[in-house]
């Protein structure tokens, strides 16, 4: 099992199977405590070792740091990410952004309903917005507190990925926003590929300060985002993943290696209800020396 998880084919059982890792590997060191207090020592070493193996290969895709980077100063970005089809409480989504130091929002499955509705309750802080309002969950938007421009629509025949750059003073961001095909068959495999190779191209074309965020509709460890992570050099907002439930995030935020991520959280309005993602950055001062940590 854990060496279908680690080196398996792509395939829709393995696929799965590594989306409930956390689970595994959890399971797996209790049953080496089981083995412990029966007294099979084989099968007690075997269960830590495979939970071991586990451990270091969740942590190889993760970021790399053991500590957020301190400040130091330099010009700052805070983004989130929000699937609306998650919110169930609209005021109370709309009053923690209020209460939040974000820069830039980002929603996904912007439908005709939201989209009056967060005209109305976000333009006052958020003045400048652009809505590619959709019936599937393809739909998108942003809110800024500074100036956007959308300057690429990727995959716009079936999945609407935008790449839009942010102003903030002095300094200019590209953030690509994407809704990955849900890997259902084969089919839906093909597509977000195919989405992952445009944002490929675009972040080797754009380099700098740049963003990726939005709903993957796979975990992070996927054979798929390492690959992508490997050929853009593109690094990952988060440590861990702390198994509260059997849903584990497909939502994820990736950056390019000029920038640093002081601060991740999920969004929660409550202990169940979770909204999105929120992730801050700063200038990376030392990016040579950290150039090939742990893409």
């Amino acid at each position: 099992m854990v060496a279908l998880i680690v080196a398996g084919p792509e395939v829709f059982f393995v696929r799965q199977m590594s989306a409930h890792l956390l689970h595994i590997m959890l399971g797996l060191f209790a049953l080496g405590f089981l083995f412990l207090f029966t007294g099979f020592e084989k099968l007690m070493l075997m269960s830590f070792a495979a939970c071991g193996v586990l451990c270091v290969f969740i942590k190889n895709e993760s970021n790399g740091e053991l500590i957020y980077p301190k400040d130091n100063f330099t010009e700052k970005i805070a983004v989130c990410h929000i699937n609306l089809s998650n919110v169930y409480e609209r005021e109370a989504m709309v009053e923690q952004l209020n209460n939040t130091d974000v820069d830039l929002i980002s929603f996904q499955e912007l439908t005709p309903e939201w989209a009056s509705f967060l005209n109305v309750s976000l333009s006052k802080n958020y003045p400048h917005s652009y809505q590619a309002v959709r019936i599937d969950p393809f739909g998108k938007g942003f809110y800024s507190r500074y100036p956007i421009r959308v300057i690429d629509t990727l995959s716009a025949a079936y999945a609407f990925d935008l790449a839009v750059e942010v102003i903030k003073n002095t300094q200019n961001y590209y953030l690509i926003s994407t809704y990955l095909t849900p890997s259902l068959n084969g089919n839906g495999i093909t597509l977000a590929r195919n989405q992952m190779k445009n944002i490929n191209h675009f972040v080797v074309d754009h380099p700098r300060k740049t963003i990726v965020m939005g709903e993957f509709n796979m975990v992070y460890w996927s054979d798929e985002i390492s690959r992508f992570r490997e050929a853009t050099h593109l690094r990952n907002s988060r440590k861990d993943v702390i198994p509260a439930s059997l849903r584990v995030p497909f939502d994820h935020v990736f950056y390019s290696g000029d920038l640093q991520c002081v601060a991740l959280k999920d969004m929660m309005l409550s202990r169940k209800e979770r909204i999105g993602i929120f992730s801050a950055f700063q200038q990376n001062l030392e990016p040579s020396r950290n150039l090939n940590k742990n893409h």
